[in-house]
Formats: C-alpha cells, structure tokens, sequence
C-alpha cells in the first residue's frame, strides 16, 4: 500500500513538473513571437498575458489578468462572439483565426484574428485555453479599401452625371481613409477653386485656393506620386500657414492628370487631430485619383459629343414658327442615353399657297449614320415635291435613293402627307409609319389607311396614295413608335390608350397637344422612357 502511494505520488510529481515545464515553455515562445500571446482558466479568465499586448491593445499585461477577453470587446461584439464559442468550448475543441473587436485602451476599434487550443488535467478536465490574437487591423483595411475603390469604379461607370460621381466618391473615399474631410479641387488656367466637397460646409464649394495652399497637388504632380504630410505645422516643405488657416493638420494630397497636365486634385484632410496616412491609403488615394481622373476626362468627352449631337438633332427637326392655313405643334424627346443622335424626325414645309407638305419618320439606327439618312430622306422628299411628283411616287423615289446609299439592313418608316388648306383633303403615302389619327368634328377619331412597306428595303417598290377629309378645326395628329411602345414592365401605352387620350375633351386644343401626350406616356413607364419620341400635331384654320 505504502508503495502504491509513494508511486502516486511520484506520478503526481511528475506530471505537476511537466506542466510547470510546458507552460514556461509556453511562456517562453509567447513572449518570443510578434503576435499577442495569452491563457485563460475554465471560466475564460486571463492567467496570462504576453508583453505583446502592449503594441496591440496599448494595456500592460498585468491589466487584463483577472479579465476575460469580452471585457475587452464592444457589448454587441461581445454577445456576438460569446455565442459562437460556447459550443466551441462545451465540445473541448480548438478555433482558429475567428475574427472579432477589440477596444484598444485609447477607445479606437482593433481587429483581431483569434486561434486557440484547450488544455486539459490528467483527468481529461478542461483547464482553460491557450492561444494567439494576430492584429488584422491594416489588412481589413486594405480589404475594405479594395472593395471601396471595386465600388467607386462601378459607380463611376454606371453614370455620365459627373457631380453625383463625385458626391459618392467623396463620401466613401473618405471614410474608407478614415479622415474627416475629403475635397476635389479644379486648376482652371492657374486658379484653383474648391469644386466638391465632403466633410466641410456647403459654402466651401466654389471657394479659392491660393497656389500655396494647392502646394501639395503641385508637388505631388511633379512627383507623380501622393503627398503625405501627417503634421502639416511641422513640415517644411511647405507653408503651412494656409493650410493651418483652413484647419487642416493632416494632409494626403493626390494630383488628378489628364492630357498629361494637371487638372486638379484629390484632398484627404484630418481637422480635429494629427494622423498618420498609411502607404496603403496613400496607394488607395492614388487609385481613387485615377479613376476620378478618367471619369472627368469621360465627362468632358461625353459633354463635347452631347452637344454636337444636340446640335445637330435640333437641326434635323428645326420646324417653322408658322405656317399659313394651320395651327401647330410638335414636341420631339431623345431616349438616348449616350451623345447620340436619334433617328426620329418631322418636317412641315409650303409646297405653293393652299398646299403644306407633312413627314414624319423613323430611321432605324442612331448616331451620325442615323442623321445623315435622316437629312437624306427629307431633302430627297422636298426636292421631288418641288418637281411635283405626288405623295407616292415621290416616297418611291425616295425609297430608291434610299436603296441606293444605305446598306440592305437600314430602312425607314416614314409618313408624307399634302395637306390641301382650301380644299380641306390630305393626299397621303404612308409607308411602314405607325398609323396617323385625325379626330373629326363630331369628337370622333379615325386611323388614316397603310399604304406601303418601309422605304429603303428593296427597290422599285411601287406605292399607292390614299386621302382623307381633315375639315377646319379638326386635328391630325402623327407621332412615332416611341409613343405607342412607351411601357411600364410588359404593359405597353398602346394605341387604345392614345385614341383614348386624342379622343378626350382635354385635348380639344391643337397647341399643347404633344406636351400633353409625352407628360402622359412619361409618366406611364415612371420617367423611364428609352426610345425616342417624335410627335406632330396641326389643324387647318
């Protein structure tokens, strides 16, 4: 029996000296690695605390001992992580790299990668855990500025809206640097004016900077690289004293190029304390200023285009103020998004005193193809009425010259009409164009008659005319497919709908008649219209 207990005891002995072995050991190698080491009991209690807790947390080890790691997290985080290690430590097992925050003793947010093992007693108790906390603080922050600047550049392609770019951009640039004020400044011949802002107050917009306080930018120009001054005060390559003025203490500035000048630049800017900008944000600002740079020189592209296009759609479709023996009105909307011309268009002219010539038509296509078919197609049509030719045989010369300059896969739907103001007729060809309506006297409305296919698919196509009665005061009203096809999900406007809108009361009145009928279609597919919307609308008087 005695040696029973002297060998016990001896055991006893040997397994204590092996524990005491294995946790200076354990000690040792924590206090060797760069990561935060430490031990916690069965209840989650520090029992140790590696000197590396310093440069992680900012706490000296002996602070936490007694604590748990959820004294060191936010309440939410705490509860968070609680849940996910109860199961873990009621199965005994290890984890690895669970993230979670932790509140340096300055109050700022650490992130934290954890991984621990369990330790056991010789009868297989859990005695409480070891393990290493890796400070992922920088790396999240890379990721999350990589995933601001994937962000940034979708919002940047998916408009041509250069002020609402630069609205987004601002905001979440910033706060992806973590500083409090974020500014695109805009060199216009040597004047440097506050274009955007975010974090200062409105009337900071349109402000200008001296060459001195737009010093950074210059610099950062000549560099080709980002100026970082972490304490503005103190740096002496530059004068601080504007910057100083503006509150500015910490300053990463970025230039934006373009046509290899300098065209503004990018401001990151800390007002209420000193900060240290990482290389990684200094990289982050960089990119940002690329991608701000392109967008700019997009807009500036995108605004030149647009207003050729607008220039010369106006053109296409400029109408007389008046014309003798008619009341009318027209409205004409692109549904282009891009700086493209539309390929719809009217035309009224005087063919000889009594008589109006009336078009409208569609030119499959856009663009400079789209506007040089539609010149084509209303010149040819003025020049064959001048040699007198009717309505049909002057839409299939036409068709002929249309044949002859396009390629097989261009056509146009178009709509040419004599309206005879004495006689109160209209001869008409309509080939391939949506229907015209003409509401009668009487409140009634009727659909004019189909006389041909779409010109400039084949040739020697022969037409016919047709005629119709348009008496004084009542009206004709001619419009393209973007007005019918006009839709909201499959639910098309139709036309139904805009026999019914022609037909009610409100409508009785020639002037006003297009706007009222783009307000309605408009506001049928909620503001989304994408095909352009030509429409025509005259009475005889």
């Amino acid at each position: 029996m005695k040696e029973t207990n002297e060998s016990l005891e001896k055991l006893v002995a040997q397994r204590t000296l092996e524990l005491a072995r294995s946790e200076q050991e354990f000690r040792a190698l924590a206090e060797a690695i760069v990561d935060w080491a430490w031990a916690v009991d069965e209840n989650a209690v520090y029992t140790y605390v590696s000197p590396r807790v310093r440069a992680i947390l900012g706490f000296e080890p002996a602070e936490l001992i007694g604590k748990t790691p959820f004294d060191l997290m936010p309440p939410t985080e705490a509860q968070r992580v609680s849940k996910i290690f109860e199961p873990i430590v009621a199965a005994g097992k290890p984890f690895e790299m669970l993230e979670n925050i932790n509140l340096h003793k300055n109050g700022h947010e650490v992130v934290l990668e954890t991984s621990a093992a369990p330790i056991f007693d010789e009868d297989g108790q859990l005695k409480g855990y070891r393990g290493i906390d890796r400070d992922i603080t920088e790396r999240k922050k890379e990721q999350e500025m990589s995933d601001t600047l994937n962000a940034i550049n979708v919002a940047i392609s998916s408009t041509l809206d250069y002020a609402q770019i630069m609205a987004e951009v601002l905001a979440v640039a910033a706060k992806a640097i973590d500083c409090e004020v974020a500014t695109m400044a805009i060199c216009d011949d040597k004047v440097w004016t506050i274009g955007h802002a975010y974090g200062l107050p409105k009337e900071w917009v349109g402000k200008s900077l001296s060459k001195k306080s737009a010093e950074a930018a210059l610099v950062a120009a000549q560099s080709s690289a980002p100026f970082v001054s972490d304490d503005v005060s103190n740096d002496s390559r530059l004068d601080s004293q504007p910057l100083e003025e503006l509150g500015v203490k910490s300053l990463l500035a970025v230039s934006l190029m373009a046509r290899g000048s300098i065209q503004g630049a990018l401001y990151f800017a800390n007002r209420l304390s000193i900060k240290h900008f990482t290389s990684a944000q200094a990289d982050f600002a960089s990119k940002v200023a690329s991608s701000i740079s392109l967008a700019g020189e997009n807009a500036r592209l995108y605004s030149e285009q647009r207003n050729i296009a607008d220039t010369l759609q106006t053109a296409l479709i400029t109408m007389p103020d008046s014309l003798p023996g008619i009341k009318m009105d027209c409205l004409y909307h692109s549904g282009t998004i891009a700086a493209q011309v539309g390929g719809d268009f009217y035309d009224l002219f005087e063919i000889e005193k009594g008589k109006i010539g009336v078009v409208i038509g569609d030119v499959s296509g856009k663009g400079v193809k789209a506007a040089t078919l539609t010149s084509l197609v209303k010149n040819t049509i003025r020049a064959y009425v001048a040699q007198g030719d009717p309505p049909e045989l002057t839409i299939s010369k036409t068709n002929d010259v249309v044949c002859l300059s396009t390629d097989p896969e261009v056509f146009v739907t178009v709509f040419f009409g004599v309206l005879d103001t004495v006689e109160n007729a209209l001869v008409y060809c309509n080939a391939g164009h949506p229907l015209p309506l003409v509401r009668a006297s009487d409140g009634s409305v009727f659909e004019l008659q189909s006389t041909g296919t779409a010109i400039g698919v084949e040739r020697s196509v022969t037409y016919e005319s047709q005629g119709a009665m348009v008496q004084k005061g009542e009206v004709l009203l001619l419009f393209t497919d973007g007005v019918t096809e006009a839709r909201r999900g499959l639910d098309f406007f139709g036309a139904e709908r805009l026999k019914e809108l022609f037909q009610d009361g409100e409508t009785l009145s020639v002037l006003g008649l297009p706007g009222l009928i783009f307000e309605r279609i408009n506001s049928h597919c909620d503001g989304q219209l994408t095909d352009d919307v030509a429409i025509l609308a005259l009475s005889p008087q």
